[in-house]
């Protein structure tokens, strides 16, 4: 946190390996996030190893609190940020640090990319919140999300991101 606005958190950077009380229990759920941090995701090991490898998503082990390395979970590491349309997106200020962050998309597709990314998973550079900690969106390449749909993994939310244009009217 340090740097970061103590009122959204933009500017937070991972330092060191996420903890989590011990080896989630994953159930019929193949992916999960934690409930504050709302762009990062971690998988068992055998679903990275077999849909997100593949298309280059990087993984990063996950620890206990005690800080012993867990066996059922990896992080996965996005690192490519993508712009968005921005037009027609509603934002507000944060009273902290002054940026503008953009209120979430509630109607309609997700606003169109400004340019491909490379990656098949990217963070948009534009942060996102409905008033508390600001986080950034995680996209998904259609390809990507199709083998995550075959994987079953059914805890994922899969909206359309729009092949032009920013936010649909409110």
């Amino acid at each position: 946190m340090a740097g970061a606005c103590p009122e959204c958190w933009i500017g937070r950077r991972q330092k060191a390996a996420f903890r989590m009380r011990g080896e989630p229990k994953w159930g019929r759920k193949g992916i999960l996030q934690m409930n504050w941090v709302f762009d990062e995701f971690f998988v068992p090991p055998a679903v990275y190893d077999e849909v997100f490898a593949p298309f280059g998503v990087g993984g990063r082990h996950v620890e206990s609190g005690a800080g012993r390395k867990l066996e059922t979970v990896v992080q996965l590491v996005v690192d490519e940020l993508a712009d968005v349309e921005v037009t027609g997106c509603g934002s507000w200020e944060c009273p902290g640090c002054g940026r503008a962050i953009l209120w979430p998309v509630v109607r309609g597709p997700f606003p169109s990319l400004v340019q491909e990314p490379a990656g098949a998973m990217v963070h948009t550079r534009q942060f996102i919140s409905g008033g508390g900690t600001a986080y950034r969106r995680v996209l998904v390449r259609a390809d990507l999300a199709q083998a995550m749909r075959e994987a079953g993994l059914r805890s994922a939310l899969y909206k359309p991101v729009a092949k032009s244009g920013g936010c649909m009217p409110g």
